[in-house]
């Protein structure tokens, strides 16, 4: 399905309505790098944590 979407966007690109795919593509890569920013935070703090903590886990 997320590829036929890709496909309807691409296509729209070459219509009037290019500023609205433009714009969602936009979103969609602003949305994607921050969750890769927020999983890098998350991950640094778990790690983090464990190796402060380590000896709870055991």
């Amino acid at each position: 399905m997320t590829a036929l979407i890709n496909t309807i966007e691409t296509l729209l690109c070459w219509t009037v309505l290019a500023p609205l795919a433009r714009m969602n593509r936009q979103r969609r890569a602003a949305r994607l790098e921050r969750d890769a920013h927020d999983r890098e935070r998350v991950s640094a703090l778990l790690t983090a944590i464990v190796t402060r903590h380590a000896d709870l886990l055991a």
